[in-house]
């Protein structure tokens, strides 16, 4: 007589965190995640350790902080966990601004500060400042305005550093550049013509007494031969 055994694997059956099933940490900090649970198993075996495997989460860099659940895998069961997150204060809010101006113009102050989180962030948040009245840059030198920025409910105060200087009086770059009289150039280019004409008739009369003259010797050349050859018949 024989008999067919059939031995199937175990299951998992359950899966505890081992640990705290709740972590608190301030907005910035990673939280430290437990790392094992306790398995249980199909077959009333004995309970097992076993890894767990985490989702993916990011919600620990939140500024405004939360509560939130982060699920993970052990054997294949789910476990999960609660992260509480506390929202990030703030660490400094950037102040002692210089702001440059000349006489007779209102400064331009800034908008916004920058604010420091304890989360590492840096944000950009609205300031409101005093009025500046006219007559604080109405000549040089230099004073101060006061201000604030509201962040999360609570007020911190401002200030800004205002420097007047002269208005500058303009440089060379101002002056337009010298360009030449177009009548001078006008009559310098008919002087000139008219010098090339005169030269040109002089030229011309020169050459023409030359020709005179030639002719003149010619003719003189010309009597003495002849007053020559009746000289010598009548010898």
């Amino acid at each position: 007589m024989s008999v067919n055994v059939t031995i199937r694997s175990a299951k998992a059956a359950g899966a505890k965190v081992v640990g705290d099933t709740t972590i608190t940490v301030d907005s910035g900090k990673k939280p430290d995640l437990p790392k094992d649970a306790t398995v249980t198993w199909s077959d009333g075996g004995k309970d097992s350790t076993e890894a767990i495997t985490w989702d993916a989460f990011d919600k620990w860099q939140s500024r405004d902080g939360g509560e939130f659940t982060v699920n993970g895998k052990a054997a294949g069961q789910t476990v999960s966990v609660t992260v509480k997150v506390n929202a990030a204060t703030v660490k400094l809010v950037e102040d002692g601004v210089d702001i440059p101006t000349t006489v007779g113009k209102s400064p331009q102050l800034p908008k916004t500060v920058k604010v420091h989180w304890s989360n590492g962030d840096i944000t950009d948040e609205p300031a409101t400042w005093s009025t500046v009245p006219a007559d604080s840059y109405a000549k040089a030198g230099s004073f101060s305005v006061e201000g604030k920025a509201t962040v999360n409910g609570a007020d911190y105060a401002l200030k800004a550093n205002v420097t007047v200087r002269e208005a500058s009086a303009g440089g060379n770059e101002n002056k337009p550049n010298p360009t030449p009289s177009p009548n001078k150039t006008q009559v310098a280019t008919n002087t000139g013509t008219n010098a090339s004409k005169q030269s040109s008739q002089l030229s011309r009369t020169g050459a023409a007494i030359g020709g005179i003259v030639a002719v003149v010797v010619i003719l003189v050349a010309i009597a003495g031969a002849v007053f020559y050859l009746k000289t010598k018949r009548t010898h």
